[in-house]
């Protein structure tokens, strides 16, 4: 999964797909994007290396399924 094309996907997913999926805890990547593009003088390297190390592969693989079944 390509999150780097993903920029603005929390804010403008298409229409209904973060309602239609709350088990997606949405705020947590949409934040982590706006620290990093925002805040950067003031990230913790640490933080941002354990949550890419423990919390992106999942959110990544559940995104890749909900979007390919979109897609279908």
């Amino acid at each position: 999964m390509e999150l780097h094309g993903t920029r603005r996907s929390g804010k403008q997913s298409l229409p209904g797909f973060r309602e239609a999926h709350p088990e997606i805890v949405w705020h947590r990547p949409i934040s982590l994007h706006n620290r990093i593009i925002h805040g950067y003088w003031s990230i913790d390297i640490d933080v941002l290396v354990t949550t890419a190390q423990r919390d992106l592969p999942d959110l990544a693989q559940r995104l890749d399924k909900l979007l390919s079944a979109a897609h279908r």
